[in-house]
């Protein structure tokens, strides 16, 4: 391995290690249409714009999903409940028990645009592909969302390589009220 590569293949680790910090959302990318259904799980969405309203998600170009979300031109984005965590590991090519990438796993629904949502995640965004944009392994997605339905419950998170849920703050668990000062840590 030459010098140059040992520094990017390093780099590339500190980069995973540090990112491993960061808490992100779960959800699940889906398209329909032409090209066939297909969805993935990622943990790399945000919302864009309120006006007009536009949600990101960023897919690995190698995924068995990313030229149907092209050719399709349609895309949903669904976050995750706590309770759809073997979703996740199913849209991710690591399902318990059948097959991966398999609809028939939770309960879906066809938007006005023909993607499918999920019912019973924390949001399901019914969008049109607005752009996509490559950027390095990556493709990043920007849909104009046409609809939204929400659900009450937990998000399902990932942070640590691993899955979490949130942790609501309340005073009785230490939470800072307005004007308190940063608590520091008395442990030895």
């Amino acid at each position: 391995m030459s010098e140059m590569s040992e520094v990017t293949a390093r780099r590339r680790e500190e980069f995973l290690a540090a990112m491993a910090g960061a808490v992100n959302g779960v959800a699940i990318v889906a398209t329909d249409g032409p090209e066939g259904r297909f969805g993935i799980t990622v943990s790399s969405v945000s919302s864009v714009s309120a006006d007009p309203p536009l949600i990101l998600a960023c897919v690995n170009r190698k995924s068995v999903a990313h030229p149907a979300l092209l050719r399709n031109g349609v895309l949903s984005v669904n976050l995750l409940s706590v309770a759809q965590r073997g979703l996740a590991d199913t849209f991710s090519g690591r399902p318990a028990q059948g097959v991966a990438y398999e609809f028939t796993k939770g309960h879906w629904r066809s938007g006005r645009t023909g993607a499918p949502l999920l019912k019973a995640a924390v949001a399901a965004f019914d969008c049109t592909l607005e752009q996509a944009h490559d950027a390095g392994s990556h493709t990043i997605f920007v849909g104009r969302v046409t609809d939204v339905t929400a659900w009450p419950a937990d998000p399902l998170l990932y942070t640590a390589r691993a899955y979490g849920r949130p942790l609501r703050w309340t005073d009785d668990l230490g939470a800072a009220k307005a004007g308190d000062a940063p608590r520091q840590s008395t442990a030895a």
